[in-house]
């Protein structure tokens, strides 16, 4: 049963993945976080019973991942946690003419190498918006 706590400035939280236990399939689970961290901060992670603790300060310097066991046994993938500096951009989008029922999206390559996109975004017509 999936469960969280809040204490001061720390975060606990529990749930419960699962998957196919075969090598042959795959079987992904994941946690995505925000988090608004000070930069002394660390991760603190019990994983099928392993600890596993990183300063958030090494995930700044880029992804970090390890196995539960042996070869083929699951694995972790914390991912590059980017300073908000690196998260927030602006700037133009040349586009052609738009024609009703079409879509679009932003996708961005951020410097870093990770890749950023909006949401679509769905055209109408004027006639069409109310």
């Amino acid at each position: 049963m999936p469960w969280i706590e809040a204490e001061g400035a720390r975060v606990r939280f529990g749930v419960v993945a699962r998957g196919n236990p075969t090598t042959s399939t795959s079987a992904t689970q994941g946690v995505a976080l925000h988090l608004d961290a000070d930069p002394g901060g660390r991760v603190r992670l019990t994983l099928c019973g392993q600890q596993i603790d990183v300063p958030f300060e090494r995930l700044r310097q880029g992804a970090l991942s390890g196995n539960l066991g042996p070869i083929d046994s699951p694995a972790w993938r914390l991912h590059r946690m980017p300073a908000v500096e690196e998260l927030q951009w602006s700037g133009r989008v040349p586009l052609g003419p738009l024609t009703e029922g079409e879509t679009l999206y932003l996708r961005l390559r951020q410097s870093c190498g990770q890749m950023a996109w909006t949401s679509p975004i769905f055209c109408r017509s004027d006639a069409a918006v109310t």
